[in-house]
């Protein structure tokens, strides 16, 4: 089978999307099956494991400019190398930046369309912008939307109508789907952890870490709001357009000396952090399936995280789940963890049955045949 993956981030790029493509186009290589891959970047094309990466080349413009401008790039790159390579299937990894340039060559080319939808694009650009204050449930049934959020709405459901055939990393988000009326059928696969080696690291004292995008909707500020009563030290690894914010939130409570922001590590070093560290903590609002809290199962770390559907469905009772925005139960279960209350063998033994990348890529096939 020939397999042209779109992605919008990829190796040395960090995040769940850069991984799974990476993954899965080596392991489907190693299967004999054809695999190319084409993603944004301003680097040269190149051949690594079996599978050619073509980048998708996007100088800054302006603000207004720079949308629009990569769309008709990725659409002229995903063209021509649909013509040269001739896949089988188009696979893309989100329905926007990845997703609208497949579906155009898809439908250009009559190439089969599968969707790997991990998240909604337009709520979290909503979010990002202080445009809306609704949680993703509300917000899609919401039409008090300003006309730009209207127009992306209408975008975001026409490509996800016109794909083949959609993957979820969980049942949430297929439900999320099916709420949204949409039409295709929708598979739950979820994500595989793969824990490269890394250089061990020792901190002093405990230690907290919360891992991700510094976005609105992952709450780090609550991690930051409770860590002065905690005796533990606050690392935060990541970047986002909360960074200044929270910076300015720890300099108001003077607590300098507690929380470290670290920025965005590569996956080796933040692995060694989560590793080395005595609690993860994720109190997001959403999330689709989070490669971070599959990464501390694996490293047998300590979770505690919100009791939002997707964090349910994975944690369940092999980690901590608190109300999201609910100061005193994060302070007493942080508390309690660092006295030695957690359940991370089971969630370990979990991980190693039900997310490994055999049966993601497996599973995958069965979808993409």
């Amino acid at each position: 089978m020939k397999i042209l993956i779109v992605t919008t981030i990829f190796p040395p790029d960090i995040g769940g999307p850069a991984t799974y493509s990476y993954e899965i186009a080596k392991r489907l290589t190693k299967l004999g099956h054809k695999v190319v891959i084409v993603t944004y970047g301003n680097k040269q094309n190149k051949k690594i494991n079996g599978f050619c990466v073509y980048y998708i080349k996007y100088p800054e413009i302006s603000k207004i400019f720079n949308y629009p401008y990569r769309l008709i790039n990725a659409f002229l790159v995903t063209k021509k190398i649909t013509k040269k390579f001739n896949p089988d299937i188009i696979y893309a990894q989100n329905p926007d930046m990845a997703g609208i340039p497949s579906y155009l060559v898809s439908k250009l080319y009559r190439k089969k369309f599968v969707l790997k939808f991990v998240g909604d694009w337009v709520w979290e650009f909503a979010k990002n912008k202080n445009l809306t204050d609704l949680t993703l449930e509300e917000f899609y049934n919401n039409t008090n939307d300003k006309p730009i959020i209207k127009i992306m709405k209408k975008v975001e459901k026409k490509i996800i109508n016109s794909t083949n055939q959609i993957i979820t990393p969980s049942h949430y988000l297929k439900l999320l789907l099916k709420s949204w009326s949409i039409k295709p059928k929708i598979d739950v696969v979820y994500n595989a952890v793969k824990l490269d080696k890394f250089d061990k690291i020792n901190l002093e004292g405990k230690n907290i870490i919360a891992v991700g995008r510094l976005v609105p909707w992952k709450k780090f500020d609550d991690i930051i709001k409770t860590i002065s009563k905690i005796n533990a030290n606050l690392i935060i690894v990541g970047s986002g357009p909360k960074l200044e914010d929270w910076k300015n939130l720890v300099n108001k409570l003077n607590l300098n000396k507690k929380v470290k922001f670290l920025g965005s590590l590569d996956r080796k070093e933040t692995l060694a952090y989560i590793e080395a560290s005595d609690i993860l903590i994720l109190p997001s609002l959403y999330e689709g399936q989070s490669h971070v809290l599959l990464e501390a199962m694996a490293l047998k770390t300590p979770i505690i995280a919100s009791n939002i559907s997707s964090n349910t469905e994975l944690i369940k009772e092999r980690g901590i789940l608190i109300q999201p925005g609910d100061l005193e139960q994060l302070e007493k279960e942080i508390k309690d963890t660092l006295d030695g209350k957690n359940y991370t063998s089971e969630a370990y033994n979990f991980i190693k049955k039900n997310n490994t990348w055999d049966i993601l890529v497996k599973k995958t096939l069965e979808v993409l045949k």
